[in-house]
């Protein structure tokens, strides 16, 4: 399994445990305060132990990272939920976690949007467009209420910034293929049905995005 990166840089004045890094010397920075956490049963040290333990790619360490995963999810820590599905052999299995997720972490976005996906394009179970749409509508759903209730709070550490991005992008790169867009009416945003297009392939959707951002047509 590869953790997915970013650019960034941890702080050697200020060491703390995070659940998100772009390099093993980071990780080795942090280790010993992450083991500490999941010890004493932290949520976010459990994910970052677990994410450490399935970069391993053995089964006893994915059998501990299991553990800690469903520890940190049920005390509420929704990023695990990705992690949990990405570690499934089965389908069935992956995108029931994924689906446990509701979006209110940026991996818990993440989480959603791959469900969708899964669905959509029929790995490893049935094609199901409305499926997919129905679990995509709370991907979408979760991010325009996150942002209402102003999270994340700018600016944030860089690490906890690249998890949400990650999430926020994710949703939005495929809104059009699900029918979906925001409108904001006096400083609050709201969810808007319009007609979806899952004829676009992922590239297209990229494509027209990247149109619209740069204003050409």
């Amino acid at each position: 399994m590869v953790l997915l990166t970013l650019v960034g840089a941890s702080s050697a004045a200020e060491i703390e445990c995070k659940d998100y890094w772009n390099t093993d010397r980071q990780w080795r920075e942090m280790s010993a305060i992450c083991e500490a956490g999941a010890r004493n049963g932290e949520p976010l040290s459990q994910v970052a132990v677990a994410i450490h333990l399935l970069n391993r790619g053995n089964l006893t360490d994915k059998a501990r990272a299991e553990d800690l995963l469903r520890s940190a999810a049920a005390k509420g820590y929704d990023d695990a939920y990705y992690w949990l599905g990405g570690c499934q052999a089965d389908a069935n299995k992956a995108i029931s976690y994924f689906e446990m997720a509701n979006g209110s972490g940026g991996m818990g976005l993440m989480a959603l949007v791959t469900a969708a996906d899964t669905h959509f394009k029929g790995l490893g179970v049935p094609k199901d467009f409305q499926k997919a749409r129905v679990v995509y509508r709370r991907a979408f759903e979760a991010m325009v209420d996150n942002a209402n209730r102003g999270i994340p709070k700018p600016p944030g550490e860089w690490w906890s910034n690249a998890k949400w991005f990650i999430g926020q992008d994710a949703v939005v790169s495929v809104a059009e293929r699900y029918g979906f867009a925001m409108k904001e009416v006096n400083g609050t945003t709201s969810v808007v049905e319009v007609e979806p297009h899952p004829e676009l392939s992922d590239k297209e959707l990229a494509e027209r995005l990247w149109q619209r951002l740069s204003g050409r047509k």
